[in-house]
């Protein structure tokens, strides 16, 4: 009889916490974003009889609850710590961690992805540049320098390169950046790399350009802890980063416009309100624009360059701005290379196609 009873009340405390939390569930507001994660959460699918019967509804109902799952971080926090230290895995979330790094494995080289950008980089050089002096610059990705303690498997860097080098060889010339980058130039927790160790970056890139640079910076610092996107992605108890930017008499001075709305608009050069936001890193420039100028009205010639880049150059672009009059960026990922001659004036600039790894992988 105690066994029948004892399986009885298991049954019954199973259904009352499944019961529980599916109220819980249906009752709790609806989340659109993901902070940690950095993605928006999937939404409940629309009840039809073709999405029904097609399998659609369940699979992206599945989706749904999951996103939407009572205590979600909690959970994710806990699996996460779970498997990788009680179960010792070597990986949570495709995420792993040497030294206190957090950073993506990235073990297979995506020719298809890799050509695409290739091919739009000689577009770009084809029907926009002209006579124009053209550079490359790519970012080592941080796996180029951890892979070496770790162990952990990486594309090979000399290979994957050498596809651009060598489809660029006759229109840019090549400036190398891996001597002067190491580790600790990257944030451990985020893909991206600190503004304020880049003066061998600015100094590389400034020199292959052919113009100089004083780097009359000093450090400043966000008062709050800086979480990477790898931090929500493995959801691992890791320690924050800090957030530092550059300035100085100079970054006072120089204008950035803004043409994403169709219309020239003034932005800041540091983003202090988004230095607090979900994504910190996007103080640099505002985040994510596809079409921005940096004015230098102190400047002492007439150069301008164009720089074709992703987010890393948000953060390098305004220490290049003191040997230039002005500089203007493109993000041809959020505007029509078609387009691209209509808004950017070409004439007598250099040209710069500066791209993190991860990007041209994907």
């Amino acid at each position: 009889m105690g066994g029948k009873r004892n399986g009885r009340a298991v049954i019954i405390l199973t259904s009352m916490i499944f019961f529980g939390m599916s109220l819980w569930c249906m009752g709790k507001p609806r989340e659109e974003f993901s902070a940690s994660e950095r993605r928006h959460l999937a939404e409940i699918p629309k009840f039809t009889a073709d999405e029904v019967l097609s399998g659609r509804f369940m699979r992206h109902f599945e989706e749904y609850a999951a996103d939407q799952f009572p205590m979600r971080e909690e959970f994710r926090r806990l699996n996460s710590v779970f498997q990788f230290y009680v179960l010792g895995k070597k990986e949570v979330n495709n995420i792993y961690v040497t030294n206190g790094y957090a950073e993506k494995l990235m073990v297979k080289a995506d020719r298809d992805a890799a050509e695409k950008w290739l091919n739009r980089i000689l577009y770009i050089c084809d029907t926009y540049a002209g006579d124009n002096r053209v550079f490359l610059s790519l970012i080592p990705d941080k796996n180029y320098f951890l892979s070496r303690e770790s162990g952990y498997p990486f594309l090979d860097y000399q290979e994957f390169t050498g596809m651009f080098l060598h489809g660029t060889r006759d229109v840019a010339e090549y400036i190398p950046l891996e001597e002067v980058l190491s580790l600790e130039n990257y944030y451990a927790t985020d893909l991206h790399w600190k503004q304020e160790t880049l003066e061998g970056v600015a100094d590389t890139l400034a020199g292959g350009m052919g113009i100089s640079l004083s780097f009359p910076y000093d450090v400043g610092e966000v008062d709050a802890p800086f979480y990477g996107v790898y931090y929500g992605q493995a959801s691992l108890p890791l320690k924050p980063d800090k957030l530092k930017y550059l300035y100085g008499p100079l970054t006072e001075k120089l204008i950035v416009t803004c043409y994403d709305s169709g219309k020239p608009e003034i932005i800041s050069l540091y983003d202090m309100e988004k230095a607090y936001g979900r994504d910190a890193y996007e103080m640099f420039l505002s985040g994510s624009k596809a079409l921005l100028t940096i004015e230098n009205p102190e400047s002492k010639n007439d150069r301008e360059l164009v720089m074709f880049r992703d987010s890393f150059g948000s953060s390098l672009a305004p220490l290049l701005a003191e040997g230039y009059k002005k500089i203007t960026l493109v993000d041809i990922r959020y505007i029509s290379m078609e387009r691209i001659g209509e808004f950017v004036d070409f004439e007598g600039a250099d040209v710069l196609f500066l791209y993190h790894l991860q990007v041209l992988n994907s």
